[in-house]
């Protein structure tokens, strides 16, 4: 049997390490924890009338000649997606697909006449 004082000084030497040990051990744990709660909440908001406007969306091509109204809504704490809301003429509100091509090349249309007419515009000094 080894003698008192070479126990002692493995205890001590395991209770050492131990305490060292717990800080990181704490600190992983927490942060795992943290991970997960953040991964799961919705990013849609916490309060509830925070949410996505649009539950569905089309692909399909609708006639600019129908449009009344053009909105497009960048992703953002509201919505994790970015959404296209077109309100037809008749106060129909549709939800497009922001990825379909048609869609697309519409939204660029749209903010290159924008960008047009703000540097069209002249400057007042």
């Amino acid at each position: 049997m080894p003698p008192l004082s070479d126990l002692l000084h493995h205890q001590s030497f395991d209770l050492s390490f131990n305490m060292a040990l717990r800080p990181s051990l704490l600190l992983a744990v927490t942060a795992v924890c943290c991970f997960t709660i953040i991964i799961a909440l919705p990013m849609d908001g916490f309060a509830t009338e925070n949410k996505c406007k649009c539950q569905t969306t089309t692909s399909s091509r609708i006639p600019p000649r129908l449009f009344q109204k053009i909105e497009i809504l960048p992703a953002g704490a509201h919505c994790r997606k970015a959404e296209i809301i077109i309100t037809k003429k008749d106060n129909q509100a549709v939800c497009l697909h922001p990825e379909a091509r048609w869609v697309k090349e519409m939204v660029s249309k749209i903010i290159s006449k924008r960008a047009e007419r703000e540097t069209a515009m002249p400057t007042v000094a």
